[in-house]
């Protein structure tokens, strides 16, 4: 015979009252279970987990699901150099030692009009959207600024504006051309490669880089010497950075 919750005198049972404890317990542990899920990352039952498997550009990159599904994502408040333009290849080449073949959580749930994800870039517990702009390899993309979550928006705000004080990646430049103006055709693709070389040299350590190597933006104008080629920078007692390799299968 099932026993009774309460007894005829009002009062609950010493093992009903054990059960009821038990149980209480078990659902708050549940619930805390939940909340701590969903707080992770400030991830979300619709954000994106996967492994990189393709780097575009700057910011854009493919993440492969469990579903072995690839998804397009465009890293939200960031707008990397244009294939053509002065650093696009070293942002590129950032990005990618960043997150290329790496485990990141993309939080968002915008799809542009190019059917890609628009969202923040997780690796562990570093934005990757921030990063590219505390090298200086990307401009804060103000007028997409209602993509970024609020909380996010001073920071970027501040890290652009730190890494153009400091002359950072392609804050090196004199004047700088904006990728929207580059998509625009207001800007022409740039010569600076051809005309100076592609190799650059850091005087004061005697190392060179090359286009694609994880420093090569972050050299000091006052210290940068341009080469034709490696064999020049070779002749000329520069070695080649330690840190100077690609990432294979980039696209």
């Amino acid at each position: 015979m099932r026993q009774r919750l309460y007894r005829k005198d009002g009062h609950m049972p010493p093992t009903a009252r054990l059960r009821m404890r038990s149980l209480t317990l078990f659902l708050v542990r549940v619930v805390l279970a939940l909340l701590t899920t969903s707080v992770a990352w400030g991830a979300s039952a619709e954000d994106l987990r996967g492994r990189v498997v393709a780097v575009a550009d700057g910011d854009t990159v493919t993440v492969l699901d469990a579903n072995n599904r690839q998804h397009r994502v465009r890293l939200n408040g960031v707008d990397a150099p244009e294939l053509g333009q002065p650093f696009s290849q070293v942002s590129k080449s950032y990005m990618s030692s960043l997150v290329f073949e790496r485990e990141v959580l993309v939080a968002g749930q915008k799809v542009d009009r190019y059917g890609r994800l628009v969202g923040t870039v997780y690796i562990g517990d570093k934005n990757a959207n921030l990063e590219l702009l505390r090298s200086g390899l990307a401009w804060y993309y103000r007028d997409y600024e209602g993509d970024v979550p609020v909380t996010w928006r001073a920071v970027y705000a501040a890290a652009e504006a730190e890494a153009r004080s400091a002359k950072r990646g392609l804050w090196q430049e004199a004047q700088p051309a904006a990728p929207w103006d580059f998509r625009a055709g207001t800007v022409a693709p740039s010569s600076a490669a051809t005309t100076l070389g592609a190799v650059v040299g850091n005087r004061s350590s005697g190392i060179y880089h090359v286009p694609g190597c994880r420093d090569y933006g972050r050299i000091a104008e006052r210290n940068r010497v341009h080469f034709k080629t490696e064999a020049e920078a070779v002749a000329a007692g520069f070695r080649k950075a330690r840190n100077c390799s690609i990432e294979p299968h980039l696209q």
